[in-house]
């Protein structure tokens, strides 16, 4: 049998993607705090010929990690169904350049938006009470006001009928389009949650029905494996483990 033959080149990598959980992880343009994200990483990988056949193998030592990024499960599906759209989906670069990158702040959307529209509000109300000042000032006057004059409080009326007839209503849609955002990445936070689990439960299912043997025990998991006279097997549920019936009857006299 041939020995083990090793092949390196600059251009060989791996791509490796897995599921992640953590405890209120902050992710770049995400509005939530995450449990459960899709962690992508590039590495130099080598090529092993053994048995007739190649095999890669990546390197995860810091020279040959390339880069590694995390995602929520709403990221990591936008990325894979909207190939060659828009400037690109968001993402958390953990590693790259040869160096750990320092953790993503959290930023609350609902707060940005309170401050945001706090300040609008106080932008307002500053341009109301200089239109009133100004105006009662030239009230005052007791003269007629001049051409310059009238076009200048028809120009700071405007100004405040823009503000409210149109950039309020913009905060506004803004504001419910970010928390449908919010809404559909909590959403996806659960599903990965939920997936998550039973991911977990049916690999422990499957470990207690492999048992010690490494033979299957469908009564184990609820399940019983029946053979018509046809030869056509079928799997039905049991609502009584096998192990676990009743002992029969004494025979009668």
């Amino acid at each position: 049998m041939a020995d083990e033959i090793v092949m390196k080149h600059e251009s060989y990598g791996v791509l490796e993607i897995s599921r992640c959980q953590s405890s209120s992880t902050a992710l770049f343009c995400s509005s939530i705090l995450h449990e459960n994200t899709i962690r992508l990483r590039i590495s130099a990988a080598e090529l092993r010929r053994m048995y007739n056949a190649d095999h890669a193998y990546s390197s995860h030592s810091r020279e040959g990690r390339y880069v590694e990024v995390e995602m929520s499960y709403t990221q990591f599906a936008e990325a894979v169904t909207s190939l060659n759209q828009g400037l690109g989906v968001p993402v958390t670069v953990r590693f790259a350049n040869g160096r750990e990158m320092a953790p993503c702040p959290f930023t609350s959307m609902d707060e940005q938006f309170r401050a945001e529209f706090t300040a609008d509000l106080k932008e307002l109300a500053a341009m109301v009470n200089s239109t009133i000042t100004r105006t009662k000032a030239l009230f005052d006057n007791k003269k007629p006001l001049t051409k310059s004059e009238k076009e200048e409080l028809l120009s700071v009326l405007s100004s405040l009928s823009t503000a409210v007839n149109s950039n309020i209503p913009f905060i506004r849609d803004a504001f419910v389009e970010q928390m449908d955002k919010t809404v559909t990445e909590a959403k996806g936070n659960i599903e990965g949650f939920v997936q998550t689990r039973m991911n977990a439960l049916a690999n422990a299912a499957v470990a207690d029905a492999l048992g010690d043997s490494g033979t299957a025990v469908l009564p184990r998991l609820g399940y019983n494996t029946h053979q018509s006279e046809s030869g056509k097997k079928t799997v039905r549920a049991e609502t009584t483990p096998r192990g676990a019936k009743n002992a029969p009857a004494a025979a009668q006299d």
